[in-house]
């Protein structure tokens, strides 16, 4: 299958990479159960081990020394890091003063007046002292921030503040934990609720020059969207240019995740190789090691400006080691200056390996890194064709039109490998397969480099003269409107596949599979992993059949009220009985993790705003064919944009003669078969009658008013 020349290319590495599984390897446990724990750990060493002693036993005894480093230094660096960052402050739900500084990058203030302020802020904390008490303890710890008003300050704002510390709560829903996952690989474990804060003098001087550089941000973002109307446009170049994605519609974001193209959203090593890529273009008549040894400066100087975030501190790394290579004529693997980039962020932040952006970004780039010999083989086959021409043949643009179709064919390949790495994970975070996902990203990503070459002239040019800049703006509008028309067009065309919940097993078999896919020569084998693959991808899109029926039960903490959702995966729909307050995205990530993709009825049990703001959001998300509620929810200030949004989306919109109250406490029953009964005596006692086979089966449970609770009850 694979030669040992071969093996010797892939394995004749330096120690970052041994380091960088042994920080991987001590991080499973965190994680994964212990069955999943025990069986990776003992696959990992087994497998890396027999390897090494095929290529060279002195590269078995490096490994697993290097390997053994990784997993102690890992353990010691995030036991510090996690009393230090995480538990320096103890209690929660208690009021709270705090003395510290607003780091939110993505705040522009009143500098850029047509852009939203974030609904959170990462805030740094210098003091606190709680309620009675005279003296303030000394810290250093991030939380994250939340403001009644949602007017969050520009970076660098020093302030005495009084609130209230939270937990994120753990509602047991895996979009819950991946974004519990996101908040700890960000040095945060708490969140802050702010009621009011005085502004005070920043010491620190640290902040007051990165302060200015944000101002200079927002003044490129005047600057590039200057004389565009169209609210969409501006945020969209606010998001992918400049990293301030909050100004973006929820429903362009859905969009684009749908058609597997949200990575474009965020600044990741796409965004920060196209500046650099821009640059080098700029650049050409500078001697190259010149050339690549300035480009590592400015890029620094771009990802200070965007914002120190995990994803772009990542590129930056990986381009800066790639161009200083280049510059001082120096080689080394592209697995090696990955590794390098791991090991690096993983010892700034040990737990930005829980990230799923860290995941999917490095999962990708060693994807395209481990394909690249077979791509480059592939591509240039097609130019060495026309090499084999007799010279009468030759046309004076043939050699052009072979370099052309070359590079044409390099990059069809790297989006389709790169939506081929990126679908496990879309698949187990996202509970989706997108199947014009490949072809969706190879005729999108050619819009983003003139884009952001156009953009940056722009901004350029608009120094010296705003009527020459504004001269870029019909290009910049048609090229963008032209990016938004394909998404939706791809939307309408194929919509993903919700695949609900797949088991862990079936993504590290898609991995193993995908990594021997690209360093395998035999035909037959080669065909071997095609079938395995395939029949993988066939698991995911026939898992919904393997879900049984269930009825839900969410319960919201503080009296909001309970909903009960009952899924039928096979048919992916579901009926839907109240949407208590903040309780539309509980309910979108139940039926998501169930493979629902339509509610065929919403009941409405209250009048009151806040339950039928819910319910609206809920149906603007998930396709449904109708709406009960009670009569006296006319009267309510939301109801004529309800009543509005299911005439124009042909949403059936009932009501019931039974007054509200008796409407609350009256039997749910769903399909004849479940009959759901609240005690109007005690609202806390519920009764499940299910009737199956003849057999009424009857379950009680009592609900607890002030806790998240998340109960499944299987259904037959």
């Amino acid at each position: 299958m694979v030669k040992k020349e071969e093996l010797t290319q892939y394995f004749r590495i330096n120690p970052s990479l041994l380091f960088l599984l042994g920080l991987l390897l001590s991080l499973v446990p965190l994680n994964f159960e212990i069955f999943y724990t025990s069986c990776t750990i003992i696959i990992i060493i087994s497998l890396l081990t027999l390897v090494s002693f095929f290529v060279s036993k002195k590269q078995a005894f490096s490994l697993i020394i290097w390997f053994f480093i990784g997993i102690g230094i890992f353990y010691l660096h995030s036991n510090l890091f996690q009393n230090n960052q995480l538990n320096s402050i103890k209690l929660d739900n208690v009021p709270i003063e705090v003395k510290g500084t607003f780091t939110e990058q993505t705040a522009v203030g009143d500098s850029v007046k047509w852009l939203k302020s974030p609904s959170l802020s990462m805030f740094n904390i210098t003091e606190y002292r709680y309620k009675n008490e005279n003296y303030w303890t000394k810290t250093n710890c991030n939380l994250l921030v939340k403001i009644k008003n949602n007017n969050i300050p520009i970076y660098g704002t020093y302030v005495e503040a009084q609130g209230k510390l939270t937990n994120l709560q753990n509602t047991g829903l895996d979009t819950d934990k991946i974004y519990a996952n996101y908040i700890k690989s960000m040095g945060v474990s708490k969140i802050l609720q702010i009621d009011s804060f005085n502004v005070q003098t920043q010491p620190s001087i640290y902040y007051k020059a990165v302060k200015l550089l944000f101002a200079l941000r927002d003044e490129m973002i005047n600057l590039s969207c200057k004389n565009i109307d169209n609210y969409d446009i501006k945020s969209f170049i606010a998001g992918i240019m400049f990293g301030c994605r909050q100004g973006i519609p929820g429903s362009l974001t859905k969009e684009f995740l749908n058609s597997g193209t949200i990575h474009i959203l965020s600044i990741s090593g796409l965004h920060v190789g196209i500046i650099a890529l821009l640059f080098l273009l700029l650049f050409r008549f500078i001697p190259i090691r010149i050339r690549y040894g300035l480009i590592p400066f400015i890029l620094f100087f771009y990802v200070v400006i965007v914002g120190f975030k995990p994803p772009i501190l990542r590129a930056f790394i990986m381009i800066a080691l790639f161009c200083f290579n280049k510059a001082f004529l120096k080689s080394s693997s592209g697995i090696n200056i990955v590794s390098f980039a791991a090991v690096l962020s993983l010892l700034i932040n040990p737990f930005s390996a829980i990230n799923l952006g860290f995941i999917f970004s490095y999962t990708v780039v060693f994807f395209l890194i481990l394909s690249w010999k077979k791509v480059k083989e592939i591509s240039s086959s097609f130019y060495e064709i026309s090499l084999w021409k007799p010279r009468g043949r030759h046309s004076s643009t043939s050699g052009f039109k072979s370099k052309i179709k070359n590079k044409i064919i390099l990059s069809v390949s790297t989006a389709i490998i790169a939506s081929l790495a990126s679908s496990g994970i879309v698949a187990y975070s996202q509970k989706m397969i997108v199947p014009l996902m490949p072809i969706i990203n190879v005729l999108i990503l050619p819009f983003l480099f003139p884009i952001s070459l156009l953009i940056l002239l722009k901004t350029i040019f608009a120094t010296i003269s705003q009527s020459l800049a504004n001269s870029f703006n019909p290009l910049i509008e048609i090229l963008i409107d032209a990016m938004f028309h394909l998404i939706k067009y791809s939307n309408e065309l194929a919509s993903p596949i919700l695949i609900g919940t797949i088991p862990l097993w079936t993504l590290i078999v898609f991995y193993l599979f995908l990594i021997l896919l690209f360093i395998a020569k035999k035909e037959y084998f080669v065909f071997f992993i095609f079938i395995v693959i395939g029949f993988t991808f066939c698991y995911w899109i026939l898992n919904p059949f393997f879900i049984e029926n269930k009825l839900t039960i969410l319960t919201l903490p503080g009296d909001k009220g309970n909903s009960f959702i009952y899924s039928i995966p096979i048919i992916s729909t579901a009926y839907v009985y109240s949407t208590p307050p903040y309780s539309s995205y509980q309910i979108e990530s139940i039926l998501k993790s169930n493979a629902i993709n339509k509610i065929d009825t919403l009941y409405i049990p209250s009048s009151s705003s806040e339950h039928a703001k819910d319910a609206l959001t809920l149906i603007k998300n998930i396709p449904t064919i109708a709406v009960l509620s009670p009569t006296e929810i006319r009267k309510n200030k939301i109801f004529k944009e309800l009543d509005e949004y299911c005439r124009s989306s042909n949403i059936e919109l009932k009501f019931s003669n039974i007054s509200e109250d008796n409407f609350s406490f009256t039997n749910i029953v769903y399909q004849n078969k479940i009959d759901i009964s609240l005690s109007k005596i005690n609202p806390g006692r519920v009764r499940i009658s299910i009737k199956e086979n003849n057999i009424n089966k009857n379950e009680f449970f009592i609900l607890n008013s002030n806790a998240y609770q998340l109960i499944s009850i299987p259904i037959n």
